[in-house]
């Protein structure tokens, strides 16, 4: 069984501030743990919640020797999307302005073997902008 390295990289691009919607994107792993090119990427997940994710940062899947990953955090259903060897994929979500988010993605073969998560990043969604006033003079 090959194990997937961990994802490299993970972008937040936030719409303007009236928005909800945002895009994460996740770059791609090209080579299994043990150096090996990544032949059968399945599918990538993203987790997200408005509190810190709970993980062991410290897993090293290069020292594991067959191990296996840990699994996902309790109590969270991934967002998921086909994986793409070395590019970068794109969870489309919609968020409560106001609350800041933290996420984290891992990327999966076809098999199923999972890569630990990534790193965890976190951002505010901005709290919409008000229309400008209208200002009238009433008498003289």
């Amino acid at each position: 069984m090959v194990r997937l390295t961990t994802l490299c990289i993970l972008t937040l691009l936030a719409f303007p501030v009236w928005a909800a919607p945002v895009t994460v994107q996740a770059t791609m792993p090209t080579t299994n743990c043990d150096g090996t090119p990544i032949t059968d990427m399945g599918q990538a997940e993203l987790y997200s919640d408005a509190s810190p994710i709970p993980y062991d940062d410290s897993y090293d899947c290069s020292t594991d020797n067959g191990a296996g990953t840990p699994p996902p955090p309790a109590g969270f259903t991934p967002v998921q999307v086909p994986g793409n060897v070395g590019g970068i994929v794109e969870f489309q979500l919609d968020l409560t302005p106001g609350v800041t988010y933290y996420f984290r993605v891992r990327v999966c073969d076809v098999a199923g073997n999972c890569s630990p998560l990534s790193g965890e990043i976190n951002h505010v969604m901005p709290l919409p902008v008000p229309n400008r006033p209208t200002v009238i003079i009433l008498g003289s």
